[in-house]
């Protein structure tokens, strides 16, 4: 077989988000023989897959927006319904083993990893495109990974909560909230009379309940499928580490693998569902909405109560139902704001005064969490309204509305029909109510938002200034670098003698390469992170000295430097950098016929470094904010000049990473000093430092 004959005409699919790799592997694949179609993202990707299916699909798996496990869950969830199994290559940048059990579990035949070689990813492909592919059937339950599901259930439980959780969208839940049903469904997985590889009817409504309360979270369809194939990666570590006797037999697996794989096509096909349905409804609605938020919530007038009426109605219309009511209360002191009603219940709030009876329907669902239901209000042992008993009223679904800043409340509709709720119509009122929630919270807090409104327009405006600069910095150093690359490349035999030229290249490399460290460690500190440290004995004026060395191509005669011998364990290179931030703003801001002063001391337990320099003062009302990102002095924003705003917040991150702190001073008299306060030794402020190890040694 010659090598351009080694795909024998087969369509492959490629996916990648990045343009070089993507034609790279275009150019490869069709070298071999293959007939090749490209895509930058999912969505495109299935397009193409569903227009011209093709017989082997190479993918990328870190891709923004929707990443290549979403991919993976509609190909199988489209493969299910023609009746195939269309081959799935992982390529991606990922390399941990981790990574490949989750990509494998999720449904991709083969994880290969960047850099690939050619003749690998070609004969992967081959092998790929002639396996039969099938989903095993079994007539007879196989119970050993049932057995070790349930032995390990807490286990499996805890790390899987552990290693999900960083996704994005988990950020502040609270661990309940994060785990939701996941416990359950594992169980279920457990169960003795639940076939593996089969989703059971308890199954598929535990995954419809998880994904209606993940979407309400702000989850995106990768994340939740993501969080199934990291289930199936947790179960599989449960016997990695036993004899190989005691593993699962290879059937056992398969069913496993394939139940989990149903889960994820059900998610796909729910999340598909639940996006075409509720389109056109959340439209209309959010549009109701925003003319209530635009009103100050003012609570027993006429028009207010009004709006609230033409929501619930919208509720019901929604819901299918005969009656919805609304009760709303301040979070802290939960006594009862307002009250409103639609349907046939007229007269349904006169009972609700300050508070709710908790012996009530509606006191039930106001101290639960998940969504309360009633069966038939004539039979049930709490108290129900007499008014909706005489309206015909029979079956009664209430949710409560997630507490926010200032609101918390009640929602339930009621049939006249007797039968219980479906997990879809508990999904839809949920998030009609969570939506409803917000924004009469905004209502409320409207003076509030709109101060947040204002700092938030004026830090965009900060950011596009620093998006401009930044470009506008970046494209120094990367022209001369770009042109200075070009001129060796169309000249090699001229590069003894263009030495120079390869210097100014790497020179201008470092300096793109420091903006976008700087860059990047300020998002560290917006996080409220620490930036990570190599801490080593150092010589604080031997630092400050090498400071003034580099700047003295700038203005070096201006520093004077007053040293003691001080020494201690720091970052020499974090220090470096902060010093360095310093010096400039003294250089760019202080007068220019005076001197800069770097002074090095002891003062007591810590370690002293300071820069001074006379000129225009400092503020206190930019003191207050001076060390924020993207922040520059009045005097500097009026006076235009350029600059990124970051220096002050990397020398604050720096120094408190060290376990110091920053200060300043600024008079007309004495001028302005920084100062940076260090602890002689910066070890013991390190997240996981031993204590009891540094005692002992």
């Amino acid at each position: 077989m010659t090598t351009n004959d080694r795909l024998c005409d087969l369509r492959i699919l490629v996916v990648d988000d990045d343009k070089d790799t993507r034609e790279m592997l275009r150019f490869i694949l069709q070298q071999a023989g293959g007939h090749v179609s490209a895509a930058s993202s999912v969505a495109e990707a299935f397009q193409s897959y569903q227009s011209s299916p093709p017989d082997v699909i190479v993918a990328d798996i870190g891709m923004p927006e929707y990443n290549g496990y979403a991919l993976i869950a509609l190909i199988r969830a489209h493969d299910k319904e023609v009746g195939r199994t269309t081959p799935v290559i992982a390529l991606t940048a990922y390399t941990s083993p981790a990574d490949e059990k989750t990509a494998l579990a999720a449904g991709f035949q083969k994880y290969m990893s960047k850099p690939f070689d050619p003749g690998e990813i070609i004969e992967e492909i081959r092998r790929s495109s002639s396996v039969e592919t099938r989903n095993p059937s079994a007539k007879a339950s196989t119970a050993h990974i049932a057995t070790i599901i349930r032995e390990q259930h807490d286990e499996i439980v805890r790390l899987w909560t552990e290693e999900s959780c960083r996704s994005a969208s988990a950020r502040g839940l609270t661990k309940p909230q994060f785990e939701n049903l996941m416990p359950v469904f594992l169980s279920e997985l457990a169960a003795a009379d639940t076939e593996l590889g089969k989703l059971s009817g308890r199954q598929r409504e535990l995954i419809e309940n998880h994904l209606s309360t993940r979407l309400r979270q702000g989850f995106d369809l990768a994340e939740i499928i993501d969080e199934i194939a990291i289930l199936g990666h947790i179960v599989t570590r449960m016997w990695e580490t036993a004899p190989i006797e005691q593993h699962p037999d290879a059937l056992d697996i398969q069913r496993f693998f394939a139940e989990l794989s149903s889960a994820s096509i059900l998610v796909a096909e729910m999340f598909r569902e639940h996006m075409a349905k509720d389109q056109q409804t959340e439209k209309r609605y959010t549009r109701l909405l925003q003319l209530i938020a635009s009103e100050a919530l003012r609570i027993g007038e006429q028009p207010f109560q009004d709006r609230l009426k033409d929501v619930l109605e919208l509720i019901m219309e929604a819901m299918n139902a005969q009656v919805a009511i609304l009760l709303l209360f301040e979070s802290e002191a939960r006594t009862l704001l307002t009250a409103a009603s639609a349907g046939v219940a007229n007269g349904v709030l006169e009972e609700y005064t300050s508070t709710v009876d908790p012996l009530s329907f509606a006191g039930q669902v106001a101290t639960h969490a998940e969504p309360t239901t009633v069966l038939d209000v004539i039979t049930t042992e709490l108290q129900a309204n007499d008014a909706l008993k005489r309206n015909g009223i029979h079956s009664l679904l209430g949710v409560r509305l997630r507490p926010r800043y200032k609101l918390m409340g009640v929602l339930y509709i009621g049939l006249s029909d007797t039968r219980s709720f479906s997990p879809s119509e508990i999904r839809r009122i949920e998030t009609l109510g969570d939506q409803l929630t917000l924004h009469l919270d905004n209502a409320k807090l409207y003076a509030d938002l709109q101060d947040k409104v204002d700092a938030l327009t004026l830090e965009r405006g900060l950011r596009e200034r620093f998006m401009s600069v930044l470009v506008h910095d970046l494209r120094g150093p990367l022209t001369v670098a770009k042109m200075g690359s070009t001129m060796l490349i169309r000249q090699p035999e001229l590069l003894d003698e263009r030495r120079e030229l390869a210097a100014k290249i790497d020179t201008n490399i470092d300096r793109a390469e420091r903006m976008i460290r700087d860059l990047l460690d300020t998002n560290l500190i917006r996080a409220n992170e620490r930036l990570p440290l190599h801490l080593a004995e150092c010589d604080l004026a031997a630092i400050a000295r090498v400071v003034i060395g580099e700047l003295s191509s700038i203005d070096g005669e201006r520093f004077i430097l007053k040293q003691e011998g001080v020494h201690g364990i720091w970052d020499a290179e974090e220090l470096r950098r902060a010093l360095w931030n310093l010096a400039i703003n003294a250089l760019k801001y202080g007068a220019p016929d005076k001197p800069i002063t770097i002074t090095v001391k002891r003062s007591g337990s810590e370690m002293q470094l300071s820069v001074h320099n006379y000129g225009s003062v400092i503020t206190p009302e930019d003191q207050a904010h001076i060390f924020d990102s993207f922040t520059r002095t009045q005097e500097a924003q009026a006076k235009g000049q350029i600059g990124w705003g970051l220096g002050l917040t990397l020398v604050r991150g720096c120094v408190e990473a060290h376990g110091g702190k920053v200060t300043i001073e600024s008079s007309a008299d004495v001028g302005t000093t920084f100062t940076i306060h260090l602890p002689s030794d910066s070890r013991p402020y390190q997240v996981g430092f031993n204590f009891a190890a540094h005692a002992g040694g």
